[in-house]
């Protein structure tokens, strides 16, 4: 699996009055597998309608350990998230939730008292997680690589996933 980090400069991020005029975006919510039984992984996808993809706009966000993708990503303020954001200046955008985040599958330990188990998800199963993710992404887009952004824990996962 090959990832390359991204680095968006600030401009990316200039102007939200900017989405109201630009492209109409195409999002889809999907679950995959994870390659463990009965966990699945929540996925969503925005890019600009008709437009074709190159390995070089293709992004997939990674989210920290307080909160889900959808809230640190694709959370609208003012109308306008950062997911769209990106995806309106021409990026094939995704984020995923690993595993007992947002829309994703609760491990059976998280119903059971916290005493009972020791932390469940570490930052070597939330990597497996997101190579899960990429390779979903890698099949779907026929690419052989692409850009990877974490926050917060989402960096250390990152980083585990490149190792």
């Amino acid at each position: 699996m090959q990832i390359s980090l991204a680095c968006l400069v600030a401009s990316t991020f200039a102007s939200a009055g900017a989405q109201a005029k630009g492209p109409r975006l195409e999002t889809t919510d999907t679950m995959i597998p994870s390659g463990d039984a009965a966990i699945q992984l929540f996925v969503r996808n925005k890019h600009p309608t008709g437009k074709e993809t190159s390995t070089d706009n293709i992004l997939l966000f990674v989210h920290g350990a307080t909160y889900p993708a959808e809230t640190a990503f694709d959370l609208p303020i003012e109308g306008v998230s950062m997911m769209d954001l990106i995806a309106a200046r021409g990026y094939d955008v995704y984020l995923v939730d690993v595993r007992g985040y947002g829309r994703s599958t609760r491990p059976a330990e998280m119903s059971q008292p916290p005493a009972a188990n020791k932390p469940i998800i570490s930052t070597k199963v939330a990597a497996h997680d997101l190579g899960a993710a990429v390779d979903y992404i890698l099949r779907k887009r026929k690419v052989s690589k692409i850009n990877v952004m974490g926050w917060s824990w989402g960096t250390s996962i990152v980083h585990q996933r490149a190792q």
